[in-house]
């Protein structure tokens, strides 16, 4: 099996709940895992918060039980982010979609759960929807939940720009996951003259290396790395 960690090569990790202030960018790794499951460390997913703006890049296994660690309500996610389609990146959607829904402190969304992610996000989406339509009906008949909380609001994204709210600014870049997984993204973060990048799943890639220049954080997932690189 693939082992895997994620390497934070700028400044540290903030901690803390709660809304981010006006001038600040606050990360979380909420998960750095392999699809091993292990308690020691939960699958992909990375919080970020800017201002009024939560976004989470990733949905692995255990995404949303560190979320409610840190006391942040599910349903109060902005925005989410996929980078590519394995599943240990995304094995915790139907969790932070469903559990974000439903009428408790940590969930209680109200609005269809935003998410980006490369060909195949949508279709996805859509067939989660298909396979939970039970629970659905029986939260909505018996329970009264709002069906515009469990809808999805989906795009299957290209390189590019692919979101834009309250001065926060989301770009794509494709990287090379191999040959057969593409499109795979990383991502850039951009708000109030801060900006961070997320390889995601990559191989050494000249396009990270050119979206990391003048970056106030660079998260860069490392695979496989040479030996010689641990020696002093």
């Amino acid at each position: 099996m693939r082992l895997k960690f994620w390497l934070a090569l700028v400044a540290a990790i903030l901690a803390g709940t709660g809304m981010a202030s006006a001038a600040e960018m606050r990360v979380t790794l909420l998960g750095t895992g392999t699809p091993t499951p292990r308690l020691s460390s939960f699958s992909a997913s990375t919080l970020v918060e800017a201002g009024p703006e939560k976004l989470i890049f990733d949905l692995g296994r255990g995404s949303t039980i560190r979320l409610f660690q840190k006391k942040i309500p599910i349903g109060a996610i902005t925005a989410h982010f996929i980078t590519h389609l394995h599943s240990d990146h995304i094995v915790g959607l139907p969790d932070m979609w469903l559990t974000g829904w439903i009428g408790t402190p940590y969930g209680s969304r109200k609005t269809p759960m935003v998410i980006f992610g490369p060909k195949g996000t949508v279709a996805m989406t859509e067939n989660l929807t298909k396979a939970f339509a039970e629970d659905i009906r029986i939260r909505i008949d018996d329970e009264n939940y709002p069906p515009a909380g469990v809808a999805f609001a989906a795009k299957d994204i290209e390189p590019g720009p692919v979101y834009e709210n309250n001065g926060v600014k989301v770009t794509a870049i494709e990287v090379n996951h191999g040959e057969k997984i593409k499109p795979s993204f990383g991502y850039v973060v951009e708000y109030d003259g801060k900006k961070l990048v997320q390889s995601g799943d990559t191989k050494p890639d000249e396009r990270i290396a050119k979206a990391a220049e003048g970056a106030d954080l660079l998260i860069h997932e490392v695979a496989v790395i040479d030996p010689d690189l641990f020696k002093a």
